[in-house]
């Protein structure tokens, strides 16, 4: 699991700090006048390192523009896939990501600028969908993993991953929309509780889960 900030040592700090800088300063420039008119010697000066230092942290400068996956580590998707507790599948990814989205919004502090820049541009949309589709695939094993066995277990296990995923981009533009008034793992995790209201999703917490 990913380490909180404030146990990281000098040099992961450093690195952070670096790779914040790189992407604080593509999205600068791209915000002022488009990313493709953007060129990497541009972003490293802005940022203060060197062009050799950009490719440590990015193959591309689009790559600074988007968001990784959701903050979530293999352990993490390792833990869920074992015996699942009282609580529900559902439940449980809901208090994942929305950990995984506090994380995330503490680490990348420019996350409402990058969504901003996504908007603008669309091919930084079928990129960053391309990477959250990836994720997804991930998310399904480990879902599959607490399903029991039968004709349907795969395709509900893909809908089950779909879905937090809906709930994860829910959760975080309302987070935006709202003026970040509350942590964005609060929108998260209630955005999981609409969805599980909404929909059949909250069928999971007692149908299809192995059980101990």
């Amino acid at each position: 699991m990913t380490r909180p900030p404030d146990i990281l040592d000098g040099r992961e700090r450093k690195k952070r700090a670096t790779r914040r800088a790189l992407r604080s300063a593509t999205l600068d420039l791209a915000l002022e006048r488009g990313l493709d008119s953007v060129h990497i010697n541009e972003i490293t000066a802005r940022a203060g390192v060197s062009p050799r230092t950009f490719f440590n942290y990015f193959e591309t400068k689009e790559d600074a523009a988007l968001i990784d996956a959701p903050g979530i580590e293999k352990q993490d998707l390792h833990t869920l896939s074992a015996a699942p507790s009282g609580q529900g599948l559902w439940t449980e990814l809901g208090k994942l990501f929305a950990d995984a989205a506090e994380r995330t919004t503490q680490e990348i502090t420019e996350l409402p600028r990058l969504l901003q820049l996504q908007e603008r541009t669309p091919a930084l949309v079928a990129r960053q969908h391309g990477r959250f589709m990836q994720f997804e695939a991930v998310l399904a094993e480990a879902v599959a993993a607490r399903l029991d066995d039968g004709p349907s277990a795969r395709m509900q296990a893909e809908l089950i991953a779909g879905a937090a995923m809906i709930a994860l981009r829910a959760g975080t533009r309302q987070w935006i929309a709202d003026g970040q008034r509350r942590p964005a793992g609060v929108y998260v995790e209630e955005a999981f509780a609409l969805l599980g209201e909404l929909t059949l999703v909250g069928g999971m917490q007692q149908e299809g889960v192995r059980q101990p």
